[in-house]
């Protein structure tokens, strides 16, 4: 005869919840560590295993087969070709996992029976029941962006980690980076997939929108699901400006001649903000501080080389040199072939 050993039965409701997205696929994870080995029950031949769902009703609950390893068309019509087992081991301990579609209807409820065969000389099978809860949905959170808000100064190296929950396998999620500003890395795991992306802050990045984006496609005439999460980069730096740091520039362009007026200005986008400008003359401190400098009538003794000085929090960062060369005029009398006839003339000269 065939003698059953029934192994204790925990309560359902202690089984572990499985999330899972309607029109995509699911995994059940499973373990179990048979109990010490008995003399009685000889060596073990072999283990079969099924899969069941509960729902409906408390009085007459719908039990549907969903996996059956030992006959395989004694499935519910409803999983049939939808089920699938994969990872069985059965050394010292047993673990497997199920991978099924999801319907509405198999949420709830599930357990996993295992019959174990051990070769003696009265048939022995050892049956046992494993809870498990199946939550269903056709939702699923948004990614997890960390860090969630980012400040940091300009060349500073910049991981953003992006991650979504993937309860199939078979459908992972694609995680998309907007925009692309770096190296990335994809890593799958058993229930989630991340996406790393790694960059060197720059003051291009300044005030940049970075999202990263989740598509996860579906099945079974279920629309395809899209999550976006998003952060604000702030990048702190002396200057935007990096070739050269700072900029400075003369106005009118071309030729200055004594007696007019020169703006030398000094541009910079420094975040923080510029606290203060500083200008030299050939590498002395000139009395004005602003972003421009003024010379009114200027004459050749203006002549040299210029540069500004910017200062925020982070420091002092300096811009290129101008160099000024001021022309002086010349009035000279030109006396014509006619006597009564004087006419004056202005001609520019360089003074070295």
């Amino acid at each position: 005869g065939v003698n059953l050993l029934l192994f204790p039965l925990s309560s359902l409701a202690n089984g572990p919840l499985v999330q899972a997205l309607v029109g995509s696929c699911v995994v059940i994870p499973c373990s179990f560590t048979p109990l010490a080995p008995h003399p009685l029950k000889g060596r073990k031949e072999r283990v079969d295993v099924r899969l069941r769902f509960r729902g409906g009703g408390h009085l007459f609950p719908l039990r549907s087969i969903a996996f059956n390893s030992e006959h395989r068309d004694q499935v519910s019509r409803d999983f049939q070709g939808r089920t699938s087992l994969s990872g069985l081991q059965c050394d010292n301990s047993l673990k497997f996992n199920f991978q099924t579609s999801v319907l509405i209807t198999a949420q709830g409820l599930c357990y996993v029976l295992l019959h174990f065969y051990y070769v003696n000389p009265h048939l022995l099978v050892s049956l046992l029941q494993i809870p498990c809860r199946l939550s269903s949905s056709d939702s699923l959170p948004k990614p997890a962006l960390n860090p969630s808000k980012l400040e940091v100064e300009e060349g500073t190296p910049v991981r953003l980690n992006c991650s979504a929950l993937a309860p199939c396998p078979a459908l992972p999620p694609a995680l998309t980076w907007t925009p692309s500003i770096g190296d990335i890395e994809e890593n799958m795991e058993s229930k989630s997939v991340t996406s790393v992306m790694n960059f060197t802050a720059s003051y291009l990045h300044n005030g940049q929108k970075i999202s990263c984006t989740t598509l996860y496609s579906r099945q079974a005439g279920n629309s395809d699901l899209l999550y976006e999460k998003s952060l604000t980069l702030r990048v702190l730096c002396k200057y935007v400006s990096r070739i050269p740091m700072s900029s400075s520039f003369v106005d009118p362009a071309g030729p200055i001649l004594e007696g007019s007026s020169v703006s030398l200005s000094c541009r910079s986008r420094a975040n923080p903000p510029v606290s203060n400008y500083t200008w030299y003359r050939d590498g002395e401190e000139d009395d004005e501080h602003g972003p421009t400098l003024v010379l009114n009538g200027v004459d050749p003794g203006h002549s040299g080389d210029y540069h500004c000085a910017a200062q925020n929090d982070l420091g002092e960062e300096v811009s290129d040199t101008i160099q000024l060369d001021i022309q002086c005029k010349f009035i000279g009398l030109v006396r014509s072939a006619f006597p009564q006839s004087t006419e004056k003339y202005t001609q520019p000269i360089f003074r070295n």
